[in-house]
């Protein structure tokens, strides 16, 4: 009793700033006469200043959107965490319309993540239960660990800049923030079901967006971009047409996103009760998996196959998943080996799995073993911001600099030196092994479901990161910290979903 008294009093709490900018503001101040008026004037005033002062204007529209997303940002904690997500996968796409790809789009995420945790403060919500909770795991604690060491890199001697330390340590506070607000937004299993729904629209979106590139081309801004590019675009091709890139930074990251998105609501298809849900992801994943293969990027296929594989082994003790395992295995079997021509995409899919037959991958693994020296001798790396094109940016002259490294763990091995790819790989193994040992507690259906698509999204970063840098791009944050935080969470949230049917 005394919980379920809380429980609604902190539900009434939360609710007072979003009655206050609903219907205390809008219905009693802006619903009558004066509101029409009101509004009327505001419009013919930016229409004028559109006209006039086209800077001006866009900021004052700026500023009114803005105002937009702060205000039930800070009176609604879930929509907070949505308004990171829908502006982590499509802010690229406002750049290519302004054909201005040198605005920064990484400050407004700063700011949204600020007004989510000012939220919870102004709405007094009792979070002491939820950090003691949170701080507890063993996930938190290496996080912790990395995120210290990170910080520390400040003091790295190597380095020569402090802007490559202060972009990367931004980055890694943003992500560490995102984890705890989606913990603490992921209070109840109804929330955690409304967020999977909200992501997979979102990641549907996306996937059909690059479907579209394909289908009916790259518009013309888009084409426009790919015309002044001076480096890397041998990358952007692959048999005679363009890698897609949909709505996000790369044509990587979107091939990434999507192989994480297929695995999950493959998942969460499969095994979901509810008839119209159920075949509302399996239908979704179909885009996905087009996106997947329309980007070009061949580390994505194997991720996929991953995130399938670790859930098989999840579920080897059912035997419709060993059907499904056997039929898998002989269609991709199929694809691979069988001697017919399917176009660049399928011969694409197929070179993804030739391992050393592969003249890229041969490549790298002269760069991985020509570096090693440098990794064995520098225990904390060569500083933040030191590798790739940011070396170049941040550190010119740098011995790291324009090395690329093509791959996360190599990047953290060269930048944190082999301390830092030690706690990243540490901090991996508990995030899974948490998902293993809760998986095999719990005797809910719907937990065992959620777990196992967690897992499997995060196991494809894991096994992608091997290849490709895939965590810590924009658009993968928004949704791989709150899959982690989905991981704790299970188990301990506070009340049941409601209003599930089979």
């Amino acid at each position: 009793m005394a919980n379920n008294y809380v429980l609604r009093r902190k539900q009434r709490v939360s609710g007072r700033l979003s009655r206050f900018f609903t219907k205390t503001f809008i219905d009693e101040k802006l619903y009558n006469w004066f509101g029409c008026i009101l509004l009327g004037l505001i419009a013919v005033a930016i229409g004028y200043l559109m006209a006039r002062q086209i800077v001006l204007g866009l900021t004052v529209i700026g500023v009114g959107l803005a105002l937009c997303v702060v205000l039930p940002s800070l009176a609604n904690g879930p929509l907070s965490l949505y308004f990171v997500l829908f502006y982590n996968y499509f802010i690229y796409m406002v750049p290519r319309l302004l054909d201005n790809t040198d605005l920064k789009v990484g400050i407004p995420e700063d700011g949204l993540i600020v007004c989510a945790l000012l939220g919870f403060v102004m709405r007094r919500e009792h979070l002491k239960g939820d950090v003691v909770q949170l701080f507890r795991t063993r996930v938190m604690g290496w996080a912790l660990a990395l995120y210290g060491l990170t910080a520390l890199e400040f003091l790295n001697p190597l380095a020569h800049s402090f802007d490559g330390w202060q972009d990367a340590f931004r980055h890694a506070t943003e992500n560490f923030l995102l984890l705890v607000i989606a913990y603490f937004v992921f209070t109840t299993k109804a929330r955690i079901d409304q967020y999977l729904l909200v992501l997979f629209w979102a990641s549907l979106l996306v996937a059909l967006y690059g479907c579209i590139q394909q289908w009916h081309g790259m518009f013309p801004f888009e084409m426009r971009i790919i015309s002044r590019m001076k480096y890397g675009l041998g990358a952007l091709y692959y048999a005679g047409q363009i890698r897609k890139w949909s709505t996000v930074s790369s044509a990587t990251a979107f091939g990434m996103d999507m192989a994480a998105m297929a695995a999950l609501y493959t998942i969460l298809g499969l095994n979901e009760k509810r008839v119209r849900r159920k075949w509302l992801y399996l239908i979704g994943v179909i885009p996905m998996l087009l996106g997947m293969t329309y980007s070009g990027t061949r580390t994505s296929n194997v991720m996929f196959v991953a995130g399938l594989g670790l859930y098989t082994l999840l579920h080897m003790d059912e035997k419709r998943t060993r059907i499904f395992a056997v039929v898998t295995f002989l269609l991709l079997l199929a694809i691979i080996k069988l001697p017919f021509y399917g176009g660049p995409t399928v011969q694409r899919f197929r070179t993804s799995f030739e391992g050393k037959s592969d003249a890229s991958y041969n490549v790298r693994e002269v760069n991985r073993k020509r570096i090693q020296p440098y990794i064995y001798t520098h225990p904390i790396g060569g500083g933040l911001g030191t590798t790739n094109n940011q070396g170049n940016t941040y550190n010119p002259g740098h011995y790291l600099a324009g090395f690329q490294t093509d791959d996360g763990y190599l990047k953290t091995a060269l930048e944190m030196g082999y301390i830092g790819l030690l706690l990243s790989v540490i901090l991996n193994f508990n995030i899974l092994s948490t998902g293993v040992r809760k998986y095999f507690r719990t005797q809910d259906e719907w937990e065992k479901t959620i777990l196992a698509a967690s897992m499997a999204c995060i196991f494809t970063y894991v096994v992608g990161d091997l290849a490709q840098e895939g965590i810590g791009e924009i658009s993968s944050v928004c949704f791989y910290f709150p899959v982690i935080a989905i991981i704790l969470r299970i188990g301990n949230t506070r009340t049941v979903m409601a209003g599930r049917r089979s």
